[in-house]
């Protein structure tokens, strides 16, 4: 006999089904309905998605244990465990290790039969550890499936049970049988793609776990039974907040207008609910966490140390006062008079009302727009991760509540704040123009109007200092957003919101603004200007992004000459690649990883300029002339400076051939060679040349594997816009080469050079 299960601890499937222990479905709970297909709008069983998600526990944190929630039951006697709530959950689970428990051995699978049915039972009565007392078939149903289906291997199929001979009519007429036998046949399906039946057993019965809510007896389970079927679950924390609230309304005739706005709540978060949940509780708790973020202007609490998320119950019912002073502890003080008003239903249902209409914004294509992040694009407020929730999402609650009646304001606040969001977590060379959220609250506090929010430039010494966070006001409405406003003011707000809205700057125009400095352009009206520097960044940075490879002659040699332009002027540079040997560096050449161009004083000369492909030819023959590199032999080697020849001559030999070189990249490994220059050569027993070396890809190491540089295949071998091959008569198999084929290849290398320096090239 194993010692009672204590109230409010966890525990597994092994404790619940081990030893002599049965858990048992009384007679006061309804019918198993898991396998049923009446779910949900549409209609569809709860079995698959269930097991699916558990599966996907399993694989990706299999040593780590996972919390299922809450059971209510009674113990009585000591090892009959009667559930009052869990029994979907549990039952689907003991169903699912009898499948389990049918594809493995038997020696391997003792474990899973001993939780199934005990030793002593095998040879007794045959009652498994899962008892239904609904009705009789039920029981004799259950105890017939585990003996004579689970420990039967002869019985393939699920389909096969209704003509075995221990299956009876009357279990037709069963509802909770006749789900079962759906969700038999649903596991069956799920089975047949697993392989390792027994790891995954062993899993659901040792890491799966349940929190124990100890209702003492049959009279309080049978009450707690009422509550839960009366909501359809047990009460959540949100929804022990109810009371709180409501009750925190003096006058009765307006308890019953709170309890209202309760409702209201609960309803619109369970229309809204995301895929797989079942409650509206988990969008109701998220949205109560941000609402006392903007109250608290605090992001999580502190206990012993540790960070943990803000408890709205607790909030609601105890005012927050700083526990101590070590540096950890956020806490502001809040005064009684603020957490009064913070605690009353109707304060928390201004932000609700606000809630609901910027989710209706994110909706909308032009906000959706706005929303372009790199890895998610939201369709709710709660797909955003933490910080985009925390950059965009609270300070827009709070704007909204503060000027409800001013929709077009909203609309550019939430612009600036998807700007602050990008300097502060996208961009490391932006980060100083980054103002906190809590700051941004602060500001919202004190401004009179939207208008004097966006332009927002007073000192922070009328501001609350908080804790730990670097106080960047100043930057809120700095020399960028003012030159921005002029403009629009101007009447070119579409223009800008335009150029904001390039995946590269989303807000940012510094660039634009940046290459005006440097430009000789005076003479053109300032509009024009940023137009044409705007124009000359798609046209380089966006033709590059979008490996362009259509008919038009100066789209193609832009192509070439702009890949080759961001090598010469330091955008993007030879070096190290991530898990690669140390022997080898390369340089990504046909992508565009970061904003490196951003700091680039020659990037920002090329988008000034008028003709785009004259100034890359111009600058990359000045640097092949300061640098010597058409000239490389073993005396002034070195990778970068080979890269660099390497490059150079593909790019041109295309520019002549009208091609575009290739796009490829590598495994992101870009082109690569050897540091020790013999290992470069396409002839080993002869000196380092051009015509005599090759450049290739960098692979990545595996575990324990080896780092090369690989040369294309037979079928690109040779070709002009393929950058991994030599340039002309050279064979792909090492013992066909030849001296007089490395004649041949200088020949055309020399035609190459040729050509870079001709009057045709440098005139045009």
């Amino acid at each position: 006999m194993k010692a009672k299960l204590e109230s409010g601890k966890q525990y597994s499937l092994t404790d619940l089904f081990g030893g002599e222990r049965r858990v048992i479905i009384p007679d006061l709970q309804r019918d198993y309905c898991w396998g049923d297909q009446n779910h949900g709008a549409n209609k569809t069983e709860l079995v698959s998605g269930f097991l699916s998600n558990l599966i996907d526990l399993f694989k990706s944190d299999r040593n780590r244990d996972h919390q299922l929630g809450m059971i209510y039951a009674y113990e009585n006697p000591v090892d009959h465990i009667h559930l009052c709530d869990g029994q979907q959950r549990i039952t689907t689970l003991y169903l699912f290790l009898g499948m389990l428990y049918r594809y493995v051995d038997n020696e391997e699978g003792k474990s899973i039969q001993n939780f199934l049915m005990s030793d002593f039972e095998r040879t007794d009565d045959r009652e498994p550890h899962l008892q239904y007392a609904i009705r009789e078939s039920t029981l004799y149903f259950l105890s017939d499936l585990v003996y004579e289906f689970f420990f039967n291997s002869e019985l393939i199929e699920v389909e096969a049970i209704k003509n075995a001979k221990w299956y009876f009519a009357d279990y037709n007429q069963d509802p909770t049988i006749q789900s079962m036998l759906n969700a038999l046949a649903l596991m069956e399906d799920i089975i047949r793609n697993i392989t390792n039946h027994r790891d995954l057993a062993n899993f659901l019965l040792e890491r799966i776990k349940f929190f124990y809510f100890d209702m003492v007896n049959r009279q309080h389970g049978e009450e707690m039974f009422v509550v839960i079927n009366t909501t359809g679950e047990p009460l959540t924390p949100t929804e022990n907040l109810k009371p709180i609230l409501v009750n925190a309304v003096e006058e009765e005739n307006q308890q019953k207008e709170a309890s209202d706005i309760w409702e209201k709540w609960e309803k619109w978060f369970w229309l809204n609910r995301l895929d797989g949940e079942h409650e509206a509780d988990a969008g109701l708790n998220q949205f109560l966490i941000w609402y006392w973020q903007i109250k608290l202007r605090q992001e999580s609490d502190w206990s012993q140390g540790k960070k943990e998320n803000l408890k709205p119950q607790k909030l609601f019912k105890e005012r927050p006062v700083r526990k101590n002073e070590d540096e950890n502890s956020e806490f502001s003080v809040i005064s009684e008079s603020d957490w009064e008003k913070a605690r009353s239903i109707k304060e928390v249902d201004k932000y609700f009302e606000q809630y609901t209409i910027l989710n209706s914004y994110i909706k909308v294509e032009n906000f959706r727009k706005v929303l372009n992040f790199e890895r998610t694009k939201p369709n709710s407020l709660r797909n955003f991760s933490s910080n985009q929730a925390q950059d965009i999402i609270v300070p827009m609650f709070e704007f909204m509540v503060r000027f409800p009646e001013e929709d077009q304001d909203h609309w550019y606040f939430f612009r600036r704040l998807r700007k602050n969001y990008y300097d502060g977590n996208e961009w490391e060379d932006r980060n100083q123009n980054y103002v906190d959220w809590r700051h941004i609250l602060e500001i919202i506090g004190k401004s009179e109007d939207s208008d004097s929010v966006l332009k927002y430039e007073k000192g922070t010494e009328d501001l609350k200092k908080i804790p730990n966070v670097r106080s960047n006001i100043s930057r809120w409405y700095n020399h960028e957003a003012k030159r921005k406003e002029r403009l629009i003011e101007s009447g070119h707000r579409v223009k800008v919101e335009a150029w904001e809205d390039h995946q590269d700057f989303m807000g940012d125009l510094s660039l634009l603004f940046e290459v005006d400095d440097v430009a000789d352009r005076s003479d053109i009206d300032e509009i024009l200007r940023l137009e044409d520097y705007y124009r000359n960044y798609t046209n380089t940075i966006d033709l590059l992004r979008n490996q362009y490879n259509g008919e038009d002659i100066s789209k193609r040699k832009l192509s070439n000459l702009f890949r080759l332009f961001r090598l010469f002027s330091g955008c993007s540079k030879v070096g190290h690649i991530s898990r690669v040997s140390w022997e080898i560096e390369g340089v990504l050449f046909s992508k565009i990883k970061n904003r490196e161009h951003f700091n680039n004083a020659k990037f920002k000369e090329l988008c000034s300029s008028r003709n785009l492909e004259k100034y890359s030819e111009t600058y990359i023959i000045e640097k092949l002339n300061e640098w010597n590199l058409l000239s490389l032999d073993e005396n002034n080697y070195s990778v970068e400076r080979y890269i660099k020849a390497w490059l150079t001559l593909k790019v041109f030999r295309a520019v002549k051939e009208n091609e575009v070189l290739a796009y490829y990249d590598g495994n992101d490994t870009g082109v690569a060679a050897y540091i020790d220059m013999k290992r470069n050569l396409l002839i080993k027993e002869t000196s380092f040349s051009l015509q005599n070396s090759m450049c290739g890809f960098a692979v990545k190491n595996g575990r324990g594997g080896e780092s090369y540089v690989r040369y294309t295949d037979d079928i690109h071998w040779q070709k002009n816009s393929i950058i991994d091959t030599p340039f002309c008569g050279i064979e792909r198999k090492d013992d066909l080469r030849t001296i007089s084929s490395l004649e041949e290849n200088r020949k055309e290398i020399d035609q190459i050079i040729d050509y870079i320096y001709s009057y045709e090239l440098c005139c045009n």
